[in-house]
């Protein structure tokens, strides 16, 4: 991960249950990961994969609110990857 901490922000969704670093700029996680979370028909035991994760939005609200899930997050961008990794560790996912 590049640039100083004040480049990141400490966000917090699903009522405060799931906390998400991020940029400050471009894309941020919104409602649109988190309506795609809900929309997921995932069970306990599913295996959740989230491609194109960003910093890990929809896949790590999935896991919040279906605990149990094998989650698979892939990212090709090596700093968003980076902070979907301490994200899903922040998270206790």
């Amino acid at each position: 991960m590049t640039g100083a901490t004040s480049e990141f922000s400490d966000d917090a969704f699903l009522g405060g249950r799931l906390r998400l670093r991020q940029p400050k700029s471009g894309h941020r996680a919104g409602h649109d990961a988190i309506l795609l979370a809900a929309a997921t028909p995932a069970r306990p035991g599913d295996r959740v994969v989230d491609f194109g994760a960003g910093v890990g939005t929809a896949g790590l609200a999935v896991a919040t609110r279906v605990t149990g899930i094998d989650l698979v997050m892939i990212e090709r961008g090596e700093d968003l990857a980076s902070l979907a990794r301490t994200n899903a560790e922040l998270n206790g996912i």
